[in-house]
């Protein structure tokens, strides 16, 4: 097989301006960012095998390509939306298939659906960053390590992402996992959430194939569920050992409908393996339309149950993780990783209640002086305190959270540092950590 291999550059604001080569994928295209295509056949874990993987365990069979996938067809037109509506009419392209834009001016590759089964259903695109970083750099948050967006309707038009992610993708872009290396050399890894992003997309076809809409599942559901069949697809159980863990501290203080957002993934991942040990995978999968309709009354009901499921002995050591994760400190993290590196490997060492009052001392610590550099990281990752308090779902921190950027942009415009890191350093521990409800020994 022939691939076909193209290098565009793509103009951005706010970031230089990254390389993006495109490949055909067999399940769509991949997208690489700032880095030169590699074998997928050498990357871990596999691309096309997870896909496959996972659509089988959903029930389905594997998705089948239309043509010659490896050797796109090409189409000219100096307007995208333009030239997409005439191939559509033309019966060139399936209104579910899209436009990739290639070297050569006004020229696209014409990405085609896949077949599942009798229906066609839209082909993905993965779009592969060489480190978490950039992801989270290009997003404009710094929460996440992987994405799945169903289709670009809201993520351009709601999300502050650099504007070359939409103009590359189109106005009509199909679903698309964003999700970044964390090794390079000697072998390329992928990062473990593409198990969770693909899971996400793979759903997200269960959901269309059984008629129910996105915006109709409950969000402990929704990443409970990734959760839950990236442990199973992955092979990796220790992740739903880890979830029991979690939950059952969480079991002692909250209920499932007051889940918080710090703890959707591990809570809603032991109410569905909870749910599948009672009644069987496929018979889940067959009552979960229902369940969806009636989310209220069915958690109510599972309630008790769920409860007496939950180990009763909790471990010094998961008490400390769920006070970690309730406090978001991978995030606190990443947004302080430029002024102090050594915090994340503080964080992955943390096995106390006092290592975790430690990590928030480390930051009242010296900090470097002002650089261009380090100016420009901190600005990209001031929209995160905005999607912190949405995603937690206060209204006060996210008050608290705009009032926070435009103070930040103010002392940025005054070259203030020392305020400026004061202030944002104050935002981390605040409204992303908030630690005057989360921690329970008081940091001095």
């Amino acid at each position: 097989m022939r691939k076909v291999l193209l290098v565009l550059l793509v103009s951005v604001v706010g970031l230089a301006a990254p390389q993006i080569t495109p490949t055909p994928f067999r399940f769509g295209l991949i997208y690489w960012v700032d880095m030169n295509p590699l074998p997928l056949p050498r990357c871990y874990p596999s691309p096309a095998g997870i896909v496959a993987n996972m659509f089988e365990f959903f029930g389905f069979p594997s998705p089948e390509t239309i043509g010659e996938w490896w050797v796109p067809e090409k189409a000219e037109g100096a307007d995208r939306e333009a030239l997409r509506a005439q191939l559509v009419a033309e019966g060139r392209l399936s209104p579910l298939g899209f436009l990739a834009p290639t070297l050569e001016p006004d020229t696209y590759w014409i990405i085609r659906p896949l077949k599942l089964g009798e229906r066609e259903i839209s082909p993905l695109v993965l779009m592969l960053f060489p480190d978490v970083e950039l992801l989270n750099a290009e997003l404009r948050n710094y929460m996440i390590s992987g994405l799945f967006m169903p289709d670009g309707e809201w993520g351009c038009a709601e999300l502050p992402w650099e504007p070359w992610i939409c103009d590359l993708l189109g106005r009509n872009f199909p679903p698309t996992v964003f999700v970044a290396f964390v090794e390079i050399t000697p072998e390329p890894f992928i990062s473990w959430s593409i198990f969770h992003e693909i899971a996400h997309w793979v759903f997200h076809v269960w959901l269309e194939e059984n008629g129910v809409p996105d915006e109709l599942v409950p969000p402990l559901l929704l990443e409970g569920l990734a959760r839950y069949t990236e442990a199973k697809v992955s092979a990796t159980p220790e992740i739903l050992v880890r979830c029991r863990e979690l939950a059952a501290v969480w079991a002692q203080e909250g209920s499932l409908v007051d889940t918080p957002f710090p703890l959707i993934y591990e809570v809603g991942a032991s109410l569905v393996e909870f749910l599948v040990q009672k009644m069987g995978w496929k018979e889940f999968l067959s009552a979960l339309p229902s369940f969806i309709l009636d989310w209220e009354n069915y958690v109510a009901a599972w309630e008790p149950g769920w409860r007496a499921w939950l180990s009763t002995k909790i471990s010094d050591q998961a008490q400390v993780l769920y006070q970690a994760e309730l406090q978001l400190l991978g995030t606190c993290t990443a947004m302080v990783n430029p002024l102090f590196p050594e915090a994340r490997k503080h964080v992955q060492e943390i096995r106390s209640t006092e290592d975790i009052v430690q990590f928030w001392n480390l930051l009242e610590g010296p900090v470097p002086g002002p650089s261009p550099e380090l100016w420009a990281a901190l600005e990209r990752r001031e929209l995160t305190f905005l999607h912190v308090a949405k995603a937690l779902g206060r209204e006060d921190l996210y008050s608290q959270a705009l009032e926070l950027l435009a103070d930040l942009q103010k002392l940025r415009e005054e070259g203030n540092w020392e305020k400026y890191v004061a202030l944002f350093l104050r935002g981390v521990r605040e409204i992303i950590g908030r630690v005057s409800e989360t921690l329970e020994v008081p940091v001095p």
